[in-house]
């Protein structure tokens, strides 16, 4: 005959079920560290807005918050390992920008992870226009300085991005396409990597986030060109937007969110909400990202949804238009 208390224990485990959590658990957490993962490479954008976020909201859900870098497969590894390998119960995250959700369903033939099926929003953190960046070996200052150098000299410049089919490699494709231009694509392992072969001057150009790269402009090592959306950035307010410079094609906002897996039970994900929507009324975390020249953006969970939603349409067709695939 069982004891009366093991009965007990198999009994609720039998109710909840094998992959979720019982109610009191839902109703106590967290009780032990929460991992973010990102699918990048530790300094690159979405480091550089993790951690932050991260030490915020642990301050409202009382537990740690560890940043855990899976890099690579524009973060589809990340993903996956979110969405199909650790229990759905709110203690492992997964932050993305928006080249995860919205590319990578073009890029990948056997991309597992569908992120409007597979993951339920957090909330939405940034929304960033990308800087036209150069090396300050280059010795160009406009970017009708750089499109004029590089009509003279087809297939001599080369631009760094964190990886193909990233935003900063369609924002590169697009520039390419519409100023009729031959620029040699690098692509790296994340936009960290690629900072230290900008200063060196082994590459030339760089379309993306400012934050990763402001160490090096403030030392005059790299040089914005433009700001590549509607507005000017508050960190470098002098220089102009790529409309403003006669490029007005050539707009390219990254944003970031943090997600939960989908099945995550209601009241952990409420909590979650919670926590993120708090952490970004605090001013001392929106001053830090808008010193680093990143756009604080709060978004519902709906609106995230309906980014992703949209963007895929507008970036899936200029990755069918320009080819890219990877397998």
């Amino acid at each position: 005959m069982i004891p009366t208390r093991r009965r007990l224990l198999l009994g609720i485990a039998a109710a909840v079920g094998p992959g979720a959590a019982p109610a009191w658990a839902q109703a106590d957490f967290p009780t032990r560290p929460i991992r973010t993962v990102i699918g990048f490479a530790p300094g690159g954008g979405v480091d550089l807005v993790a951690r932050p976020l991260a030490q915020r909201m642990s301050r409202t859900l009382g537990q740690t918050i560890v940043v855990e870098s899976r890099a690579g497969a524009n973060g589809n590894i990340a993903a996956d390992h979110v969405a199909f390998q650790v229990p759905a119960d709110g203690y492992t995250l997964l932050q993305i920008n928006g080249a995860m959700a919205t590319n990578n369903p073009f890029l990948y033939r056997n991309v597992r992870v569908t992120y409007r099926r597979d993951f339920a929003p957090i909330c939405g953190i940034t929304s960033t226009p990308q800087a036209v960046m150069v090396s300050s070996t280059l010795g160009v200052s406009t970017l009708a300085d750089l499109v004029g150098y590089a009509r003279a000299n087809p297939g001599k410049l080369n631009f760094a991005s964190g990886g193909i089919g990233t935003l900063a490699h369609l924002s590169l494709e697009l520039f390419k396409r519409d100023q009729q231009i031959d620029i040699v694509h690098v692509p790296y392992r994340g936009t960290g990597p690629a900072i230290p072969d900008m200063i060196a001057g082994r590459m030339h150009l760089m379309i993306d986030n400012l934050a990763q790269a402001r160490g090096a402009i403030d030392a005059g090592q790299m040089r914005v060109l433009a700001v590549a959306g509607h507005e000017r950035l508050s960190a470098i307010p002098d220089v102009p937007t790529t409309i403003e410079a006669g490029f007005p094609n050539l707009v390219a906002v990254g944003w970031q969110a943090l997600m939960a897996p989908a099945t995550v039970p209601a009241p952990v994900l409420a909590r979650l909400r919670e926590a993120c929507r708090e952490a970004m009324s605090d001013e001392e975390l929106l001053t830090f990202y808008r010193e680093r020249g990143v756009v604080p953006r709060y978004r519902t969970p709906q609106e995230v949804s309906e980014l992703i939603r949209d963007e895929s349409a507008q970036w899936g067709e200029i990755i069918r238009s320009a080819g890219i695939t990877l397998e």
